[in-house]
């Protein structure tokens, strides 16, 4: 006759990976010709695609330099379980620094400078000109200019980030106008 047999199974059942990306600077924005590292977190080993702008195609933090918008998808697995996450990371172009204006002034006077400035993150935190020795301030956006001759100004902005756009502001400087006295002419009588 047969036994009763009693036993028992253990099965381990594993609860599916949750794999997340963060990005070292905390935004999915850069400017060009600048990196940041992603890293994937809630599994055990990643692939990341594509990967010709990244530092590596397996890891769980790679640095990313893309020169365009791109979508990354990080595959993370535990054990035989996978999960997939995507970040798309946007690029920026460097700040675009230009002059706001025509700027010209005779010899004594003075003239307003200013440029315009897009691209990347504003708000511009930093204005740095040269020529400062001519100019009300080097570091504010508008500086007043005194000089004495046509100057190319070059106006470096920095924007939230730390990227550096630059511009040229050029200051046209004319002679004061010369006025020449003529000895006066006689009275003409008619008769």
């Amino acid at each position: 006759a047969c036994g009763q047999s009693t036993g028992s199974n253990k099965v381990n059942v594993l609860a599916p990976p949750t794999v997340a990306i963060t990005t070292s600077t905390g935004s999915t924005s850069v400017c060009q010709n600048s990196s940041l590292v992603l890293t994937a977190t809630g599994a055990g080993s990643y692939t990341w695609s594509p990967s010709g702008t990244l530092s590596s195609s397996i890891g769980s933090s790679v640095t990313a330099t893309p020169g365009s918008t791109v979508t990354y998808t990080v595959t993370g697995t535990a054990g035989t379980c996978v999960d997939t996450e995507t970040i798309t990371i946007t690029v920026n172009t460097l700040p675009v620094v230009s002059a706001s204006g025509t700027f010209s002034m005779c010899v004594g006077e003075t003239e307003q400078l200013g440029v315009n400035v897009t691209g990347c993150a504003s708000p511009y935190s930093n204005y740095l000109w040269n020529n400062a020795a001519t100019l009300s301030s080097s570091s504010i956006p508008n500086p007043i200019s005194s000089s004495l001759a046509t100057t190319n100004y070059n106006a470096q902005v920095t924007d939230n980030n730390g990227f550096v756009g630059n511009g040229t502001v050029t200051l046209t400087v004319n002679p004061l106008p010369v006025v020449i006295a003529a000895p006066a002419l006689p009275p003409i009588i008619v008769l």
